[in-house]
């Protein structure tokens, strides 16, 4: 016997819950329940059926019924939300916990780990093929309950996107501490405006976290002092520990040497020191967060400094391509919003003798209002930019890619317009009226085309970054999902 929300996932003797709110919809999906052999179903509606019961609330008996399947669950349940940055989060925190000793599951965009091999095979079997940052809600709880019986876990940190929680996936956990990376623009296809985008993101502090739970938040972004507010509304015992150039975890100096990043921060006027092999000023704010998580588990920083060290960037997040134990100087990213991108390239800028290229698209059938952004931001700090394909879905290829070079060309017409009055540039004007100016770009069908040219383009002091894909390893092309690996493909031209 099992517990669904979905009919099409219904066997003989499952208890199907059918969470539709439409009473047609709803009728549609009991039927199919009842042939497929459910021994019980429960609704909101009035339907007559074989096993149909009618539950006037629906969320409790829903809840009731996951806890009686589900009864096991890590004494510590961590999430941590934001625009970028919960997957370096999320697996620095999984990382501490494990070289300390602790049993901890992550949950999130790169899979459900727990660092046993045999749990971890029944996890990628079962868990993660459906590319989901926050797995459905009767996913998770499974995986909580498997992951606390199995090796006796008390840790589970688990990435809270903002579809998960819009949708109910991380109902009925008991969350104790939460944390918020930052808040730019992503997913407004989904949240259609940047008001409803926050609201779903802050009912992860307001609405999931226990009452006596801890908030991790970043200072510097302008949405902690909402966070904040919201809180002393409450009249809560929830605490904060914050992070940021004015928070109870401040950075205070990170310089690059030697391919290390030299770290110095402070917690409470006490100095720290780290070198790290992570890259960019952005997970130096990552480690931070990690940090306060620990702090709120009641662990001190003379617990975990010197693992901080150790700590290793997950797949996919500004990796650096390794073949035969050789370093090149190609890194692949997950960035795939305006902010990310950005981050990627400032970072790499910095350690680039030569020219920095940039190649990167966008996914179809998701918030198109970003493409254009992305275009400008990589032709203004990237020398060179291939525009090519991330996963169309069903959108045209073409069209997407002709949306990112809108914004290239809008950004060209505005340095035009900046020096149409100087007559002493008309140097520059000339230059601008060609397409080469703003940053060189070009547009390329096919991403495993546009990565060949980027790659054998690269000469001696180059930087090339990949971006938007990272650890994934497959491309969507209309409804057919097909292997794709952004590492293979650099692997193969490197051979």
């Amino acid at each position: 016997m099992e517990i669904t929300l979905d009919s099409r996932k219904v066997k003989e003797n499952s208890i199907f819950f059918c969470t539709s709110l439409d009473k047609n919809e709803a009728e549609k999906y009991i039927n199919d329940a009842i042939l497929k052999g459910a021994a019980k179903i429960y609704t909101r509606f009035d339907i007559k059926g074989k096993n149909v019961f009618v539950v006037d609330d629906f969320e409790t008996k829903l809840r009731d019924e996951l806890r009686e399947f589900y009864p096991n669950k890590p004494k510590f349940q961590m999430a941590i939300t934001g625009t970028n940055g919960k997957t370096s989060t999320a697996y620095f925190v999984w990382q501490i916990l494990r070289k300390m000793g602790k049993n901890c599951v992550y949950i999130g965009t790169i899979g459900v780990f727990s660092g046993q091999k045999e749990l971890d095979d029944e996890f990628f079997t079962r868990f993660n093929g459906n590319n989901l940052t926050t797995p459905d809600l009767i996913s998770i709880h499974e995986i909580l309950h498997i992951a606390s019986t199995k090796m006796h876990c008390d840790y589970a940190i688990f990435e809270a996107s903002s579809h998960g929680i819009s949708q109910g996936r991380i109902d009925f956990l008991d969350i104790c501490t939460a944390g918020f990376t930052n808040f730019t623009q992503d997913h407004l296809d989904y949240h259609k405006n940047m008001d409803e985008y926050w609201a779903c993101k802050e009912k992860l502090f307001t609405k999931y976290l226990k009452n006596n739970g801890v908030i991790i938040a970043n200072i510097d972004d302008g949405k902690t002092g909402t966070i904040v507010e919201k809180i002393a509304q409450e009249n809560s015992e929830k605490t904060v520990i914050t992070y940021g150039k004015n928070g109870d975890l401040q950075p205070l100096d990170v310089r690059l040497e030697n391919g290390m990043q030299k770290i110095t921060f402070a917690y409470k006027t006490q100095k720290y020191y780290i070198n790290s092999w992570i890259l960019g000023d952005f997970q130096v704010y990552n480690l931070l967060c990690a940090s306060g998580f620990m702090l709120s588990l009641g662990f001190k920083i003379s617990d975990f400094i010197s693992i901080l060290g150790e700590i290793m960037p997950p797949p996919g997040r500004l990796e650096r391509v390794k073949k035969a134990d050789k370093y090149y100087d190609i890194y692949i990213d997950y960035a795939h919003t305006p902010d990310a991108l950005e981050k990627a390239l400032v970072e790499l800028r910095k350690i680039t003798t030569g020219r920095l290229i940039c190649i990167f698209g966008c996914g179809g059938d998701r918030d198109n209002a970003k493409r254009a952004i992305m275009g400008k931001t990589s032709v203004s700090i990237a020398n060179f930019t291939i525009i090519t394909d991330d996963n169309p879905r069903t959108e045209d290829a073409a069209k997407i890619r002709a949306e990112i070079i809108s914004g290239i060309r809008e950004l060209k017409a505005e340095k035009m317009a900046r020096l149409k009055d100087f007559p002493i540039k008309r140097v520059m004007l000339f230059a601008l009226q060609n397409e080469n100016v703003v940053g060189n770009f070009m547009e390329i069908d096919g991403r495993k085309n546009a990565i060949e040219y980027g790659v054998l383009m690269m000469q001696e002091g180059d930087v090339l970054l990949i971006a938007g894909k990272g650890h994934e390893n497959y491309q969507i092309i209309g409804t057919k999902k097909e292997y794709f690996s952004d590492f293979d493909e650099v692997a193969s031209i490197l051979s």
